[in-house]
């Protein structure tokens, strides 16, 4: 899969399972160096990185949101909307 074929397009631009495709990570970093704009990118995923996977802080770039699964008394709230 080649990364930049991702992320051409309109932003913002939600990328689910990321770690899955280490290869994203350094694409997404690139373009956020490039673009110098805030709220491109939303990256999600339902384990952590790769154990080998690339490091970086991603300081000044990134913020780290920790989500949690939704409560039985949301999801039937959600469900209703």
């Amino acid at each position: 899969m080649d990364p930049a074929l991702v992320l051409e397009g309109a932003t913002p631009r939600l990328l689910d399972e990321w770690q899955l495709v280490p290869n994203l990570w350094n694409a997404v970093r690139g373009q956020v160096d490039e673009r110098q704009e805030f709220g491109q990118f939303l990256l999600t995923g339902s384990t952590a990185p790769l154990a080998d996977a690339t490091r970086h802080t991603g300081a000044a770039k990134f913020a780290w949101v920790r989500m949690r699964p939704m409560q039985c008394t949301k999801q039937t709230t959600a469900q209703m909307m």
